[in-house]
């Protein structure tokens, strides 16, 4: 993005926060911690300026794997669904690459009162706010957030700091994903490293908040693992009925990360996780080591969902039979095989 178009969004979405009194942010369903870390930043710096600020968790139960993140115990749990949007002037809308990834639990309507402000990395962002700022080449919306602040020249505090950081950290899977050379994310890093000490130890804080239930589920996806697309991927499916059986809240497979740890197996290029959140609603994580080879964000989007190139999801209504029919499809589709 050019820096020019950058300062013009940026200006827009300052006048935006400026003009504004009641202010609204969400977590994005199944949220990480580039959509909590993100939205507590921005979150504490528009209650800086006197703004009343209200942070709801959206569809999903808040997971404990970012109970560690300051500002986390404000977060309302409550979805879109469950709120009066005509109480509020601004909502500033982070991380979400479509109106469904504000919320699934009915139609998300803007009342005309109230503005919104789009913030996202993702490529599939068509901009349906009525300021949007979509920047593809940042690998996690805590990136732009942070550019944001320095642009306006507003003061980072430690726990912004933090917040900040844990997103940039998980969405680049700890600095491994990056977007072409890196340096521009390398950079951001390192200036939030300097304005917190204690974004290190948040980060581990983040990784050891594992219950155990979460390690029962990584021990029975594992036991599921099938190879699928004539062996070039791994596919795994737990049902509800599966999570039941052993003691399993749903809740404790969010942030389990089986996906991206499938890929650590040399012979696999592409990996799918396939859990039955209840009877009917199933949740989808795809990763792909090589996007040039396998275009993820294609096949969540037949599921109603989206992503980036090589990291996507979806919530599908439906069966787990229907899921895995529609992803070996499709995927065989995009990159051959067999099925």
């Amino acid at each position: 993005m050019e820096r020019s178009e950058f300062e013009i969004k940026a200006a827009e979405i300052k006048w935006a926060i400026d003009k504004s009194t009641n202010i609204l942010l969400h977590l994005h369903p199944s949220p990480d911690p580039d959509s909590a870390g993100s939205v507590l930043a921005l979150a504490e710096y528009c209650e800086s300026l006197g703004k009343k600020v209200t942070v709801i968790g959206g569809d999903s139960e808040l997971s404990d794997t970012m109970s560690a993140l300051s500002g986390f115990g404000k977060i309302l749990p409550k979805s879109y669904a469950e709120i009066d949007p005509n109480q509020f002037d601004l909502f500033l809308i982070l991380d979400s690459g479509s109106v469904g990834m504000i919320s699934k639990k009915g139609e998300v309507i803007f009342p005309a009162g109230m503005m919104t402000v789009v913030i996202d990395h993702h490529a599939t962002n068509i901009g349906y706010g009525q300021i949007n700022l979509i920047d593809t080449e940042a690998p996690a919306t805590a990136q732009i957030v942070y550019e944001l602040l320095m642009q306006w020249e507003a003061p980072i505090s430690n726990n912004m700091a933090v917040n900040l950081f844990v997103g940039l950290h998980t969405d680049t899977g700890g600095f491994r994903y990056l977007k072409g050379d890196g340096v521009r994310t390398l950079e951001v890093g390192a200036k939030l490293l300097s304005l917190s000490k204690d974004a290190p130890k948040m980060v581990l804080d983040v990784d050891r908040t594992m219950a155990k239930g979460t390690l029962r589920y990584k021990a029975l996806a594992l036991s599921k693992v099938e190879e699928i697309v004539g062996g070039r991927g791994a596919l795994v499916a737990v049902s509800y009925d599966d999570l039941e059986k052993n003691n399993i809240s749903f809740k404790e497979t969010e942030g389990a990360s089986l996906s991206s740890e499938l890929l650590m197996v040399r012979d696999w290029e592409f990996a799918v996780t396939i859990v039955e959140k209840e009877k009917g609603h199933v949740r989808v994580s795809l990763r792909a080591k090589d996007a040039k080879v396998l275009d993820v964000s294609k096949v969540a989007e037949i599921l109603g969902g989206g992503g980036h190139p090589a990291a996507a999801g979806a919530l599908f209504v439906g069966t787990i039979e229907e899921v895995k029919s529609r992803v070996i499809e499709k995927i065989s589709e995009l990159i051959g095989g067999q099925k």
